[in-house]
């Protein structure tokens, strides 16, 4: 699986909510945006609404590893959004 991604790396951080542990299975889990990401292998993700309407997350379909999460922009929003 192969992508690009288009502008500066934002807003990269750690997470410890209950969810981005269970998701990471650590005790912490790390978060980067970019503008744009491109799949430009052979392979793209499959991918899961998690919070309908918020968020989906893009997994292997060969192996199941996690690879991508994408977020709905809200109005006004800047930064990442996790459930508590």
């Amino acid at each position: 699986m192969r992508f690009t991604t288009r502008g500066p790396a934002v807003f990269p951080h750690t997470c410890a909510c209950e969810h981005c542990q269970k998701l990471g299975g650590a005790p912490v889990m790390w978060w980067v945006g970019f503008e744009t990401v491109t799949w430009t292998g052979e392979i793209e993700p499959t991918w899961y609404e998690i919070f309908e309407g918020e968020a989906k997350r893009g997994f292997c379909p060969t192996c199941g590893s996690r690879v991508a999460a994408v977020k709905q922009r809200h109005p006004g929003d800047r930064h990442q959004r996790h459930r508590p």
